[in-house]
């Protein structure tokens, strides 16, 4: 078990389809054997056969996972322009987005699972930030507004004159 887990690219899965079709006919046990791989992960291979050779033939063979480089531009460019707005953007919405996104690119089989979702944070260097209080829903002008005329205006129980003088001291100060 100290061996290091590696993920292949398309392009070495595409090699051992060819060394296993080259073989004679045996068990898949056998087969991953004299492949030198295990038959858990030829069996996937086999498995996906299709999808790889469309990949090959799309010379998609550098990237190891369905949705590659190319294809995580949209969630990324979707989230810049909501974020523009100011609207505000969950995980799970952000997921469903970009599995709405990868439909309309023809990913039908990807799911934008927990590990894909916190993998393309780390990658896109993105952080949700919470809003507390009603920071999104200040009026910003109207506070500046009250500021000027109501908060100018004398707040004191006293006579007028001394207020005004009361004022005097608060602006030398």
């Amino acid at each position: 078990m100290d061996e290091k887990r590696t993920d292949l690219s398309v392009k070495e899965k595409i090699e051992i389809l060819n060394r296993y079709e080259s073989l004679l006919k045996m068990s898949e046990r056998d087969a991953a054997a004299q492949l030198k791989i295990s038959q858990p992960l030829l069996c996937k291979i086999l498995k996906n056969r299709e999808d790889l050779l469309r990949r090959a033939k799309e010379n998609n063979t550098n990237c190891k996972r369905n949705i590659c480089s190319k294809d995580e531009k949209a969630p990324k460019l979707w989230f810049t322009n909501i974020q523009e707005r100011g609207s505000p953007i969950s995980g799970p919405l952000m997921r469903q987005k970009a599995e709405d996104l990868a439909a309309k690119m023809g990913q039908k089989a990807f799911v934008a699972s927990d590990g894909w979702f916190h993998r393309w944070r780390k990658r896109e260097n993105v952080v949700f930030k919470q809003t507390h209080g009603e920071q999104k829903s200040a009026d910003v002008a109207a506070a500046d507004q009250w500021i000027e005329k109501e908060w100018a205006k004398p707040h004191c129980i006293i006579s007028p004159k001394r207020c005004v003088q009361c004022r005097q001291k608060w602006t030398v100060l």
